[in-house]
């Protein structure tokens, strides 16, 4: 029997989080042993779950394979080597919470020798054996993620490129499952599996999924098995986006594992046509196993290390200044390895200015990354206005910022740079044109970094421009794909990738473009220049800018900065705000989307999408900033509205919040008064909270049936057994024909003995009567014999009972948050944005 762990209990260096997920690990190697550099040692290399189940290291060369602890192995340049992970990056478990920091990761050296058509590959791999007992627990659900980087190049032949795999015999076809690299013409590069089937036979399926893998950069792969004996169902995902499903009844309903299984990562022993033909080239790190079906935001992920990352050349955060008054030489924000920001008003003239605005951005946080583990209060911003003709303005310069980029170093040379330049901005005037955001450089000399408002023809996006391959001649790379002089704010980045002979700008943490063979080189001198082009000569710019940051290696974007409500360790986990669709999409993984299902009940009809909140603007909490338009809601007639079931829906304590203008009931097809008397025990339903695919409920918001001016939850207990729990409204009715905000908060207890219950009106809590204290009701525990759940809004227990209206913007939390983090509304857009 193996030890259940829970995620949130992985090993002992994991921060642990209190919420327990429900799913278990069953295997993690995270490659932490030994220091980079050292070779994977005999009986060292330990699952992190359980410490006893050891990988051995093994390396081929031709058709002889020797162990660790051999002398062959030792002398052989081919085992397995610990090497340098992803830099300055932690590993994060978004359902738990759990933080790792991660030290090393395994590196597979392959080499070609021999000849003929099926020449030998050396090559190492770890074994993992007698797994059988290990993945007895995964025979109709499991998960298997990991970090990929390929250092073979795209030219590699090494027929295939195994990552992880389970054999069972003693031939090399008898995968249960393997995860590769595809190598051969058709699929090259790509991520592919095999699987066994009903008919005893390896099923290819190497071709499908279109993005490569083998490109040098550091990939999350994932494989995900629902097996069902009428459906089973494989997802293959590359970078938490699904690229391939496949459905097939002669997938084996139960496929983990055989009487003679063993697990290998980075490659295949003896049993690979006794020829070592199956290597991987390249790192793997955080290989993990899980015995339940995973949504990528459940899919471990990177983080930055924060505000100690030793590469940070310069962060500008325009958090005060040294002076109360923006004078100049005003030193701006502080410094990072001696690199100062100076504030220059020499070029200001009527009508010109800049400040500190503490009104934009307030009450956010700005952290690294889109999982950032700790983050600073974001109390201010650089607001920079032009003067009148546009001629004169105000700027900040940060002299030499290469400084800290530049090296001597005469096995470094001047093409290979890594580094990324990203801000935050916010343009206050529409249809500016080549107005200077950000930029280093130098006047007459090639330019790394422009950031600008575009050209006549494109004005109301943002471009990305620079000099490429030390040209003089400055080159657009690409535009905003959406308007960047909306009236909102804005991340962009530029990433020198020269590893990689790469050039990436990002819009809002997208991909705009990418100039492949291509570099971004610095020279000693070179000046950041923040509003304005080198030393106030022009293009200022109108509008606000925030955490100019420059780094000196190429980041991906879940590294970027990013900006948080205030209190965001207690993130929004899905948000629905049906702008004319049902999309149920990830808020901290927008990867990730669940489409629901409008219907119509009985006699009704499926609802329909009106601009009944035209023009309101959503706020991410109540002192936050403007976070979207909204001008769609979902008028219900008799319908109602169903998010599938999602893992991410089983949470110890979770809010579900949402927008509601109740205009009254219908009793079958006769529409009541907002004041009527339901009778009896009858429901008109608001939210339903339903497991898997029955229709029994967890819990069930409903009006109560003889007060109009009551909400009423029915909850299920750790016993099964249904408690009732009232709260009223003061003052009005539930369906009073105006836009209200309500939230239901759940949270039980370690033990499960003891669940709270909280329903919130207008950012208030409510009471069960007019003397009662507002505080969370309990009942006994929270019944949770079943895993999967579905959201249904407009739900009742009876088909003749309806709540008629508009429902907007659903959210879906972890954790029980403060109101001041709910979602806020104002009903005009323009009262937020025009100063």
């Amino acid at each position: 029997m193996r030890k259940q762990v829970r995620f949130g209990i992985v090993t002992a260096f994991c921060a642990v989080a209190s919420l327990v997920a429900h799913a278990d690990t069953v295997a993690w190697w995270r490659f932490e042993e030994k220091a980079p550099g050292e070779k994977a040692a005999a009986g060292t290399v330990k699952d992190s779950v359980n410490d006893k189940i050891v990988a051995l290291p093994e390396v081929s060369e031709g058709a002889t394979v020797y162990e660790a602890g051999t002398s062959t192995y030792e002398s052989s340049a081919y085992a397995p080597v610990y090497a340098s992970p992803f830099a300055g990056r932690k590993v994060v478990d978004p359902v738990s919470g759990a933080t790792c920091v991660n030290n090393a990761a395994m590196k597979f050296s392959t080499a070609k020798g021999g000849s003929g058509d099926l020449p030998a590959y050396y090559g190492g791999c770890l074994k993992v054996a007698n797994t059988q007992t290990l993945l007895k627990d995964c025979s109709s659900n499991i998960t298997i993620e990991a970090f990929i980087c390929t250092t073979g190049g795209l030219d590699c032949a090494y027929n295939f490129a195994p990552i992880v795999a389970s054999i069972d015999g003693t031939s090399w076809a008898g995968e249960r499952w393997a995860l590769y690299l595809d190598t051969e013409s058709k699929g090259l590069g790509r991520f592919a599996m095999r699987i066994n089937t009903r008919k005893g036979v390896v099923k290819y399926q190497g071709n499908a999924p279109a993005k490569t893998i083998n490109d040098g950069v550091w990939h999350h792969i994932a494989y995900v098995y629902h097996g069902t004996a009428q459906k089973p169902n494989v997802k293959l995902y590359i970078d938490y986006v699904c690229v391939a499903t496949y459905t097939d009844a002669d997938i084996e309903s139960s496929i983990p594992y055989g009487e003679n299984n063993a697990i290998y990562i980075g490659g295949y022993d003896k049993y690979s046509n006794n020829a070592g033909y199956r290597r991987f080239p390249g790192l793997i790190d955080e290989v993990r196993i899980s015995d339940a079906v995973l949504e990528p935001a459940q899919f471990l992920h990177l983080v930055s290390t924060g505000g100690d990352d030793k590469d940070v050349i310069l962060h500008i955060p325009f958090e005060g200044s040294s002076s109360p008054a923006l004078t100049e030489g005003a030193v701006l924000g502080g410094t990072v390895g001696g690199v100062q920001a100076v504030y220059h008003a020499t070029k200001a003239a009527a009508g010109a200015s800049a400040a500190f605005d503490t009104t934009e951005k307030a009450g956010a946080s700005v952290g690294s990354g889109l999982y950032a583990d700790s983050t600073v209060a974001d109390a201010s911003s650089l607001c920079l206005v032009s003067a009148d003709d546009g001629a004169k303005g105000c700027f900040v310069q940060a002299p030499a910022v290469t400084s800290g980029l530049w090296t001597e170093d005469p096995g470094l040379p001047v093409t290979n740079f890594n580094y990324t330049v990203e801000c935050f901005a916010k343009a206050a005037v529409k249809g500016q044109v080549r107005r200077t955001i950000l930029k280093i450089g130098a006047s007459g000399s090639y330019i790394p970094a422009h950031f600008v408002t575009g050209d006549s023809n494109h004005s109301s996006e943002a471009e990305f421009c620079c000099a490429l391959n030390a040209g003089l001649k400055w080159t657009s790379l690409g535009r905003s794909s959406a308007d960047f002089d909306d009236g909102e704010w804005h991340h962009l980045a530029l990433v020198s990738d020269a590893t990689n002979k790469a050039v990436r700008v990002y819009f809002d943490y997208r991909l705009v473009a990418t100039e492949s063979n291509a570099y971004l080189p610095v020279a000693p001198g070179f000046g950041l220049y923040i509003g304005c082009m080198e030393r106030g000569e022009g293009q200022f710019f109108d509008g606000w800018i925030d955490d100019v940051r420059v780094t000196k290696r190429a980041l991906d974007p879940e590294e970027f900065l990013t900006t948080h409500a205030v209190g965001s360790a207690t993130q929004p986990l899905l948000a629905a705000m049906l702008e004319r669709n049902y999309e149920f999409t990830g808020v901290a993984d927008s990867y990730w989307t669940l489409t629901g299902t409008g219907a119509a009940r009985t006699g009704g009809t499926a609802p329909v999408f009106e601009q009944a909140s035209r023009g309101a603007l959503l706020l991410d909490g109540a002192n936050g900033s403007s976070r979207a338009v909204n001008e769609w809601s979902a008028k219900m007639d008799r319908s109602n509205i169903t998010f599938p079931v999602s893992p991410l829906y089983e949470q110890d304590a979770y809010t579900v919040e949402f927008w509601a203008k109740f205009d009254g009931y219908k009793v079958g097809g006769e529409e009541k008064a907002a004041d009527a008397k339901l009778g009896g025990n009858n429901h008109a339903g608001v939210l339903r909270f339903v497991r898997a695919d029955s229709t029994t409920f967890d819990w069930y918001l409903f009006r109560i049936a003889d007060n109009p001016s009551g909400f009423q939850i029915a909850i299920r207990n750790a016993k099964g057994t249904i408690e009732y729990k009232s709260f009223l409204l003061e003052n009005r009715l539930v369906a009073d024909g105006e836009w209200h905000h309500y939230a239901v908060q759940i949270a039980r207890n370690a033990d499960n003995t003891q669940c709270s219950v909280m329903l919130y009106a207008d950012y208030e809590p409510l009471a069960f009567s007019s003397t009662a204290p507002k505080e969370p009701q309990t009942v006994a525990g929270l019944f949770k014999s079943a895993t999967g759940h579905r959201l249904m809004v407009c739900e009742s227990t009876s088909a003749d009972y309806n709540i008629l209206g508009n429902i907007d913007a659903v959210r879906f939390w972890r954790g029980t948050p403060d109101p001041s983090q709910f979602l806020g509304r104002a009903p005009n857009g323009l009262m937020l944005i025009v100063r």
